[in-house]
């Protein structure tokens, strides 16, 4: 039976000049063939420590440890760098889906602030809401309490159609639209804590009902008050 033994280095050793007879004789088979020898102690430990076993030196039982310090496995390491690019990917299209949820849910807020406590501001005066039918004319009223609105959409359905009439702060020329008593001339919306009468030309019979909503920074309100049925004046 073949006793191989392994030869065993020792880092700590003092310094050994290279061309010296003891280093010749301590490192006999550590380079190999044709290997330039350093002046440099330090350079002999690191060429051996990098070489790998000649096949003289396994048959003589000598081996020298290789630099294991930085990991060969690529696979594992492209195994990692998948991962976080996958994580990075996913935060990615949460960061984007919560953005869009955020502002969509910021204006559908903002539309409901708006609108709050709009009811019982914005009203139709039943008691100057009629049809004359000697004249085929439709009047109605709209009071407004203390609330800056920028417009209010007036839909009047009767006849098998709906008329619908958009008033502003600004005078404006709406076809079939006027001031009441003349029915004829610019309208605008009531100012705050008022109201106007207005005649509608559109209807050559009792309408069947009157929804008014408000419209407040560019927000649509739903109806904010309603007449279904419509009296003879």
């Amino acid at each position: 039976m073949k006793n191989n033994k392994k030869a065993k280095i020792n880092f700590f050793i003092p310094r050994i000049l290279p061309n010296s007879k003891k280093a010749k004789s301590t490192l006999p088979s550590a380079y190999p063939k044709g290997t330039r020898t350093s002046s440099r102690p330090r350079d002999i430990w690191g060429k051996i420590f990098h070489y790998n076993v000649l096949p003289e030196n396994r048959r003589s039982g000598l081996k020298i440890p290789h630099n294991n310090f930085f990991p060969k496995n690529h696979k594992g390491l492209s195994i990692i760098i998948s991962t976080l690019i996958l994580i990075a990917l996913v935060i990615s299209a949460i960061a984007i889906v919560w953005v869009t949820v955020a502002n969509l849910l910021t204006s559908r807020l903002d539309a409901a602030e708006s609108c709050m406590n709009i009811f019982e501001k914005v009203e139709i005066n039943e008691l100057y809401t009629c049809y004359n039918s000697t004249s085929s004319k439709f009047q109605f009223s709209i009071n407004i309490k203390d609330i800056n609105l920028d417009e209010i959409i007036v839909s009047i359905s009767g006849e098998g159609i709906t008329k619908s009439y958009t008033l502003t702060n600004e005078d404006q020329s709406i076809s079939g639209l006027g001031p009441y008593p003349s029915g004829s001339g610019n309208v605008k919306l009531p100012g705050e804590n008022s109201g106007l009468t207005y005649i509608s030309s559109d209807f050559s019979s009792t309408p069947d009902s009157i929804k008014i909503a408000p419209v407040i920074n560019g927000n649509q309100c739903e109806v904010s008050d309603s007449v279904l049925e419509i009296y003879l004046c």
